[in-house]
């Protein structure tokens, strides 16, 4: 079973905020925005609806990932500077019933699918066997499940995971 993990959607922006390059997700998710301001395009609101990206974001400091919605849709946002331009990286989260279920979680969700342990798991992702297993509790805490194996099948029942 594979997670169906969609693909980031990636900005590279001047330092004022205008777009320069764009990932083919980011052209697909919110349409072609090349040349377009970035906080316009985003539009990125936390969950309670308060503006992350405003006229003034661009030159405060990069922002670590944190949880939004662009466009009534929940990403995982990174801003971080690439010399004098600014990267913008929205995540797709998928909705599992208890919260989203991070990338990284999608991705060790799949490897558990696939019957791998956690030591397994943490050598292919080069991962901690600790980082591993925290995953696999947020995941089974978030799919409201016991056991790896219910996980798998919660996972395949709510279209998390496919053929």
């Amino acid at each position: 079973m594979r997670p169906k993990v969609k693909l980031p959607v990636v900005y590279v922006t001047d330092p004022h905020g205008t777009i320069l390059k764009e990932s083919g997700a980011a052209s697909a998710c919110l349409g072609p925005s090349e040349g377009l301001c970035c906080r316009e395009v985003v539009g990125a609101v936390t969950e309670d609806n308060r503006p992350v990206c405003t006229a003034t974001c661009m030159y405060e400091e990069p922002r670590d990932a944190m949880r939004v919605k662009v466009k009534d849709k929940p990403f995982r946002m990174t801003c971080a500077e690439a010399g004098d331009q600014r990267v913008v990286i929205l995540e797709p989260l998928v909705e599992a019933g208890g919260g989203y279920v991070s990338p990284r979680e999608l991705e060790v969700l799949g490897l558990i699918a696939q019957g791998l342990t956690n030591a397994r798991i943490a050598r292919r992702l080069d991962l901690s066997k600790f980082t591993v297993r925290t995953h696999v509790e947020h995941i089974l805490e978030k799919l409201h499940v016991r056991t790896r194996t219910a996980a798998v099948a919660r996972a395949i029942q709510l279209g998390i995971l496919g053929g």
